[in-house]
């Protein structure tokens, strides 16, 4: 049936194609026919992806075809991604007398976990078991049940689950195959529990099972995450004892580690191997690379990479000239960035949040807030919705241009949860409005922000605390400053070197000789593990 449908496809469209097959079998009236025939139509345009063209046979014979009829129309339905339309059958189905068999339910959890509907599926499962349904097809077919809720069950992280599904599994002599290792692997990794994931990749031996590039890829990019190049390296050199050769994904993972670890100047290594086995770099290569060279503040070594990288006909995207602009920033070349944010948009590339932030970052470490403030404004109005570090630069900024009304307004906008555009404050916000309040003598203003920092679920750093005192000794709130240095201690925050040399020097100025005294001497022992450590190094 589909050779005959494959060719009748050559000269007709598939709609055509279908009407003229169904009343042709139609029109038959010999007594050998048999209607089961229309049932084979619909399995046919079902595995052929044609599932309108099934769906219409279905609805045009008039009766309940027989349940291997049904599965194969649900089954095609769900390949197509056409979930609603599944349910839609099935209760039909079902109105019309079908009995769900364990095919029909290995079909519709598929489909429930293809809409991330993994609790429906589950239910399903249970639904499947209390109905004794028995499993009287192939074991692959229970196998596969399994694997989709196991998959599910690890999308949503609840591993626990997962892995009880697995001993049930097991318990009923169930083997497992690559898929279902390779979603408890990739879920164990997710979650951080990397010794489990790699017990159950040495597991797999057990079983026969050979892993596949996928599961080495995702052990090894968690473990580059995790900051174990050793172990990643060591994954990566694994594989070719089961001759499995890494490719542009497995270097790009491990090129982006090294970065990610500073480590840049192993990665000459790892692109003279690609070269040697052949393997071509792609975007991702190129701007892990890229970006790694920004954050060391090798710009001259991003730039030549950029260059290889037009050379061999890949071609800079947004995140190359984003990693590029935030690197100049950083190294206070604004101007040179601007010029690499003006080529983005000849070459028709829109910046993303990325490059407006470094940008923007830029202008407020050089003063010039109004183009600081000029870029948010466009990043807006291009549909950007600007993070936790946009809006940190741009109260920082402000704050150190004396606009201190403009960087509370700001942060009262920004932290608002009832505004569209809401993101949650941090220490930067916090402790830039307290030193701009500190500094202005508004030391009460600036006492209320750090008790709200508190109330916001932020634990003020040594940089805060340090701020805070000193906006004290200069009011002279000597109570308040012993108190907030008490505060301090008992949060578990010692004071360095830059806080004790404050603290001296604010008590010995406000004539608190003993306590000014105790601070010099925790500087002066501070100062000597300094150089003890140093020595050491």
């Amino acid at each position: 049936m589909k050779d005959l449908i494959d060719k009748l496809l050559n000269t007709l469209k598939p709609h055509r194609v279908c009407y003229a097959l169904f009343k042709a079998l139609n029109s038959l009236e010999s007594p050998k026919f048999n209607p089961n025939v229309f049932g084979t139509l619909i399995i046919a345009f079902s595995e052929m992806g044609l599932v309108e063209e099934a769906s219409w046979v279905y609805h045009k014979i008039g009766i309940l075809p027989a349940v291997p009829v049904c599965n194969a129309l649900l089954n095609g339905l769900v390949m197509k991604g056409m979930f609603e339309s599944m349910w839609q059958f099935h209760t039909d189905m079902l109105s019309r007398g079908m009995v769900s068999n364990f095919v029909t339910y290995g079909v519709l959890i598929d489909g429930c976990c293809g809409q991330c509907e993994v609790l429906k599926a589950c239910s399903l499962f249970d639904e499947m078991v209390e109905k004794g349904i028995e499993p009287t097809v192939v074991c692959f077919l229970i196998v596969y049940t399994y694997s989709a809720l196991i998959d599910g069950y690890c999308k949503l992280a609840d591993i626990k689950r997962a892995l009880n599904l697995y001993q049930d599994m097991l318990r009923n002599n169930l083997l497992s195959n690559v898929v279902i290792f390779g979603c408890l692997i990739n879920g164990l990794c997710k979650v951080g529990e990397l010794r489990s994931a790699r017990n159950f990749f040495v597991y797999m031996a057990k079983f026969g099972v050979v892993p596949n590039i996928y599961l080495y890829n995702c052990l090894i990019d968690s473990h580059c995450k995790a900051g174990n190049l050793s172990e990643a390296t060591g994954l990566c050199s694994e594989m070719t004892k089961f001759e499995i050769t890494p490719y542009v994904y497995t270097y790009s993972i491990l090129i982006k580690g090294l970065c990610s670890e500073g480590r840049v100047k192993e990665v000459d290594d790892l692109l003279q191997k690609m070269n040697k086995e052949g393997v071509c770099a792609n975007a991702v290569t190129y701007n892990s690379l890229i970006d790694g060279y920004c954050k060391a503040g090798y710009m001259e070594k991003a730039l030549n990479v950029c260059s290889q990288m037009t050379k061999k006909g890949v071609e800079p995207n947004v995140i190359t000239f984003s990693s590029l602009i935030d690197g100049h920033c950083k190294a206070g070349n604004v101007e040179t960035a601007l010029g690499l944010y003006l080529e983005m948009i000849i070459k028709s590339l829109v910046a993303d949040v990325v490059a407006y932030t470094a940008l923007i970052d830029g202008h407020c470490k050089d003063g010039n807030m109004k183009e600081a403030l000029r870029l948010h404004k466009e990043m807006l109005e291009a549909g950007l919705t600007p993070n936790v570090f946009t809006i940190s630069c741009l109260i920082d900024g402000l704050c150190k241009d004396g606009k201190i009304s403009d960087a509370i307004k700001l942060f009262l906008e920004k932290t608002d949860k009832t505004n569209g555009g809401f993101c949650s404050p941090n220490h930067v916000m916090y402790t830039s409005i307290i030193q701009a309040l500190c500094n202005d003598g508004r030391i009460f203003k600036a006492s209320k922000f750090f008790s709200d920092m508190r109330f916001d679920g932020l634990r003020p750093d040594v940089i805060t605390y340090v701020v805070m005192l000193q906006g004290h000794f200069q009011a002279k709130h000597m109570p308040d400053v012993m108190m907030l240095h008490a505060d301090m201690i008992k949060m578990g925050i010692m004071p360095n070197a830059v806080a004790n040399e404050v603290l001296a020097s604010g008590y010995q100025e406000n004539r608190y000789l003993k306590s000014a005294f105790r601070c010099s001497e925790d500087l002066k022992r501070n100062q000597a593990l300094d150089v003890l450590s140093q020595e050491n190094l």
